[in-house]
């Protein structure tokens, strides 16, 4: 069964972007514009085994959803993709939520690609 990946931005065009590529690389995805969507998927699918997800979006921002998400299930690893990487007080936050996979806008899709390949293959398998 193929892997499913949350993607998580305000920004359309980059979540069709990042989804499609997904889909053509053989991963299952699920979309949320924005925070408070992701938050409300990650309450009601078990499924997600990985999550890709912008800092800065109006409303619930991607370090509140990191934290909502730790609060739900700890063992989806985060990747964290944003055009704002210079604000250093959310980076700091997201590192103590162990978020420690960050990257800028534009995002390389075949490193992004083997990032995701990496936190999937590390990740503890279901019990």
């Amino acid at each position: 069964m193929a892997k499913k990946i949350l993607v998580v931005d305000d920004e359309e065009q980059i979540v069709c972007l990042f989804a499609e590529f997904l889909q053509k690389t053989g991963f299952e995805t699920e979309v949320a514009f924005g925070g408070a969507k992701a938050i409300d998927i990650i309450k009601t699918d078990p499924t997600i085994d990985l999550m890709i997800l912008d800092i800065r979006m109006p409303g619930i921002n991607g370090v509140d959803v990191v934290r909502e998400l730790k609060n739900i299930n700890k063992t989806i690893p985060v990747i964290i993709i944003s055009g704002t990487i210079g604000i250093q007080g959310e980076l700091d936050q997201l590192r103590k939520l162990d978020c420690t996979d960050i990257f800028c806008k534009p995002v390389d899709l075949f490193v992004l690609l083997e990032c995701i390949n990496k936190k999937l293959k590390d990740k503890a398998p279901d019990a």
